[in-house]
């Protein structure tokens, strides 16, 4: 029986009549299938149909799963509108520290820690509070060697034996197949006046985010405050401000008021960026068949994009550094100044996002064609 992930609806609008799209996988690697998308006819909670074959799938990617395998295990980095990089988490977590001042000392759990990267980020800023990183695998223990972590928990989170001051909940929640019973167990270990922090993709921003296999859910700010709602949490704070294509939320405990969701929207929300990205597919084909081309970034809208054009691409472009010289899917990575005369590069972004980029790249590189997508 197919059931909504957050309310538990069974009355479900589905997407039947799309043809299917080739998957990617969170870290990076192309995969047969995105899933089948679904929208609750009662809390608007866009989402996949968690099947069989669904499992099956994400099974096999998390048994193979790699963190940030193009960079060495080090996060993603962000660039300013000047082009200055910082890690992901560094951003996320100043925006936070800028709104809500936290005391010298106290105790913070990241959930879904990964390696580290954000526990290294909030030690820098607040060095004399206590970390503890959690993982549903024991793979993570080398995160005890990093400066001001504490203690580390894996599996489930009955398993966690203190209480914090901050709890930190960063690209996990759209995994997760039971949401609401997951953030009723983080809502337990908080102290009291504690706050959970909860960041996600914003599929409205970024469509890419609904070929990612393994993203089970597809949250809409409504839809995040809906899941805080029904755990047991009051929202202080959401939004879809503080870092470009993410929305997320800072709560305490507490009772909000009934939230009111467009269902209706979230439909043709969903239908339209799946619509997109079928049109840009076939835009980039034509592109390929007049010149030569390559793609800018090599995380999840770029390896969509090279996979479903089927050997077309002849490079991908990378503003980090450290990716150049190495190849993504047998295909090298490049610096803009090494992009070939008369190639173009396709912007894998909504018209609002890659017409920035675009037009900060323009100024250094003029001789590049890159191409912007169509609304």
């Amino acid at each position: 029986m197919r059931h909504c992930l957050v309310c538990g609806n069974s009355e479900l609008h589905i997407f039947e009549d799309l043809i299917p799209f080739h998957g990617i996988t969170s870290d990076c690697k192309p995969w047969p299938r995105a899933g089948q998308f679904m929208v609750c006819n009662s809390c608007g909670h866009p989402q996949k149909n968690v099947s069989e074959q669904w499992l099956t799938d994400i099974n096999e990617i998390y048994s193979k799963y790699e963190m940030y395998p193009l960079s060495e295990g080090s996060e993603p980095l962000l660039f300013s509108d000047t082009g200055s990089p910082s890690p992901r988490s560094r951003v996320l977590l100043e925006i936070f520290l800028s709104m809500f001042p936290l005391n010298q000392s106290g105790k913070l759990l990241d959930i879904g820690c990964g390696n580290g990267s954000l526990l290294k980020q909030f030690h820098e800023l607040k060095p004399h509070w206590n970390l503890y990183g959690h993982e549903q695998s024991s793979r993570q223990e080398n995160i005890l060697s990093v400066d001001g972590v504490e203690g580390y928990y894996s599996g489930d989170l009955d398993s966690v034996s203190n209480q914090f001051d901050v709890i930190v909940m960063t690209y996990v929640i759209e995994h997760l197949i039971n949401p609401i019973e997951i953030l009723k167990k983080i809502k337990q270990l908080l102290l009291p006046g504690g706050l959970l922090i909860v960041q996600t993709s914003y599929f409205n921003d970024n469509p890419f985010d609904l070929m990612v296999c393994d993203h089970c859910s597809h949250f809409t700010p409504e839809t995040l405050a809906v899941a805080a709602r029904k755990s047991g949490f009051s929202i202080k704070h959401v939004t879809d401000q503080w870092i470009a294509k993410e929305i997320g939320f800072v709560a305490q405990t507490g009772t909000d008021n009934e939230i009111s969701v467009d269902a209706g929207k979230n439909k043709v929300d969903l239908n339209s960026g799946l619509l997109w990205l079928q049109k840009l597919a076939e835009d980039s084909k034509q592109k390929s068949n007049e010149k030569i081309i390559g793609i800018f970034g090599t995380a999840v809208a770029g390896t969509w994009l090279a996979a479903s054009l089927e050997e077309k691409v002849a490079f991908f472009v990378d503003e980090n550094p450290t990716q150049h010289g190495k190849f993504h899917m047998g295909i090298p990575i490049i610096s803009p100044e090494k992009v070939p005369a008369g190639a173009a590069v396709i912007m894998g972004f909504l018209p609002k996002f890659a017409g920035k980029i675009a037009a900060r790249l323009s100024i250094q590189y003029p001789e590049i064609e890159f191409v912007i997508p169509n609304s």
